[in-house]
């Protein structure tokens, strides 16, 4: 199974897998770090699997509990359902006995986030969803090879699709990635994004904005994201 490949290939420390009841259904998480430590959720991306979007916070488990569940809608092993994400974070951390925690919401898992924003401590977003998408031409980059290749797959296809998401060659990318498919963001870009957000939160207290970096971001914009993203949540401030 995909899902399984991923967190053989792209997780390092080890990882629980759990299926918790809720009151809108079964989620599945995986959980990486001490479990004495404070929690920090981890949604999951669009259209990826949980374990490619917890590889890129995997750092944090040094640190903190990390939860990462499974976002109904996604590809995933959960089986709840909800009108909507506010309801589903909200009978998720419920039943996971959590009143607020920090979190890090990276693409589609930021616009998740947003839908229940009195149950977080303080928000890390990452090329983040829910401000908005760039003018359709930006999204034809991506949309239409994507479409194209799910209907002949081939690589060529695949590789102009991931050439507009990702900083890196998608050659370089790890093929379970490849597989499962930010200021040249063609979804979210910086100079979009980022006036929105301070709109919507005039409390963000920093933003970081990478040049070179698109949706999927390469090895320096991990790097540098990892160090902002560890100094923000560690200070306890507001999203």
């Amino acid at each position: 199974m995909l899902y399984d490949r991923a967190v053989a290939a792209l997780l390092d420390g080890p990882v629980e897998e759990h299926h918790v009841e809720t009151a809108v259904g079964e989620t599945h998480l995986l959980l990486a770090g001490d479990p004495d430590a404070k929690p920090l959720l981890v949604p999951q991306g669009g259209n990826v699997t949980t374990p490619v979007t917890l590889a890129w916070v995997e750092a944090l488990a040094n640190e903190y509990r990390l939860l990462a569940p499974d976002t109904p809608g996604q590809p995933r092993k959960t089986t709840a359902r909800a009108a909507d994400y506010g309801r589903w974070l909200v009978a998720l951390l419920d039943a996971l006995g959590v009143e607020a925690v920090p979190a890090v919401g990276i693409s589609h898992g930021a616009g998740v986030l947003l839908e229940a924003p009195d149950r977080f401590e303080s928000v890390s977003l990452v090329v983040p969803a829910g401000f908005g998408v760039e003018p359709p031409a930006g999204l034809a980059r991506v949309g239409v090879p994507s479409l194209a290749y799910r209907f002949l797959p081939r690589c060529w296809l695949l590789d102009r699709a991931l050439g507009s998401l990702a900083t890196e060659l998608p050659a370089s990318l790890p093929p379970v990635v490849r597989d499962t498919i930010a200021a040249d963001d063609p979804f979210f870009p910086a100079r979009t994004i980022g006036p929105r957000i301070r709109t919507t939160f005039p409390e963000c207290r920093e933003g970081l904005t990478l040049p070179d970096e698109r949706h999927l971001l390469g090895p320096t914009g991990r790097s540098r994201t990892r160090r902002t993203r560890r100094a923000f949540l560690g200070s306890e401030s507001p999203a």
